[in-house]
């Protein structure tokens, strides 16, 4: 064992105020709280762009009067605050069913579509 005088280590740090046992410190505790919030954060911050990503890649499909256009959903959302472009935000009918009908003149939609 341990020599004799020597004091019990237990006995020592509950004199000096320091017994932590194996329970760690409020302080401890809390800065592994933070550390563990901000880490969730940069995920969800993380997945949040990489789900953003994945909608921008999406292709959809406008039928305007049986002429079907094609177009990725970061091309209408070019101009923000268009009907098109709000179309594709979240919640929007076209990015959540992919496909919408318009009907009106196709030749007139060409060049509406090239504006984005």
């Amino acid at each position: 064992g341990r020599p004799s005088g020597s004091p019990d280590v237990s006995q020592t740090r509950a004199k000096a105020g320091k017994d932590t046992g194996s329970r760690p410190s409020s302080k401890l505790q809390s800065a592994t709280q933070r550390v563990m919030q901000e880490i969730k954060r940069v995920k969800d911050e993380d997945a949040s762009a990489q789900s953003q990503h994945d909608m921008n890649s999406k292709i959809v499909t406008i039928n305007v009067s049986g002429k079907l256009f094609q177009t990725y959903v970061s091309t209408l959302r070019m101009h923000k605050g268009t009907l098109l472009a709000n179309m594709v935000e979240p919640g929007g009918e076209l990015l959540k069913k992919g496909h919408i009908f318009f009907d009106r003149d196709p030749y007139s939609f060409f060049a509406v579509l090239s504006f984005y």
